[in-house]
């Protein structure tokens, strides 16, 4: 388990990771915001991808996954907690996650251009994980991930403010 000094500084990364998921994907739920222009909307939906990528990997770790590769579970005193609270892939999900990792890493024969479409399904998948991960973080540490934390408090004042009192 890293110190509390590392997963602080790492804490950065994973909330730079975080802020960079969400804010691309309410731009590509917003299909004027995401740019008539397809260069930028190729460019937003493979700057979502590597970021979801990330996390997925950040949220789930694959077999084999390197030992300096920084985890949620990392974060909670036994790592089970997480475990417990994250719900597990589909398989569907699972191999949604194999495409994008070959599209965005590598020229290969292998990439399907169906399984690497822009879902908000996906986007959902990974928006939840983040707010049970913040929610569930002890106070202390909630504060070490900013950007998360104002883009999640934003998003509920929106819902709030749909939701008729």
């Amino acid at each position: 388990m890293p110190s509390r000094k590392v997963l602080r500084r790492a804490a950065r990364h994973v909330d730079h990771e975080m802020e960079m998921v969400l804010g691309t994907g309410e731009r590509l739920r917003r299909p004027a915001e995401a740019g008539a222009d397809p260069l930028l909307r190729r460019a937003l939906l493979e700057a979502w991808g590597v970021h979801y990528r990330a996390l997925l990997e950040f949220f789930h770790p694959a077999k084999g996954t390197r030992p300096d590769v920084i985890l949620a579970e990392h974060y909670f005193r036994d790592p089970a907690i997480w475990n417990r609270l994250a719900p597990r892939l589909t398989k569907r999900q699972a191999r949604r996650r194999e495409a994008l990792h070959i599209m965005l890493a590598h020229l290969s024969y292998r990439r399907h251009p169906r399984l690497t479409r822009w879902s908000v399904a996906d986007h959902e998948l990974i928006r939840l994980r983040v707010r049970l991960f913040f929610n569930r973080l002890p106070a202390r540490r909630r504060r070490w991930f900013p950007q998360t934390a104002r883009r999640l408090s934003n998003q509920m004042d929106l819902l709030d403010g749909l939701t008729p009192h």
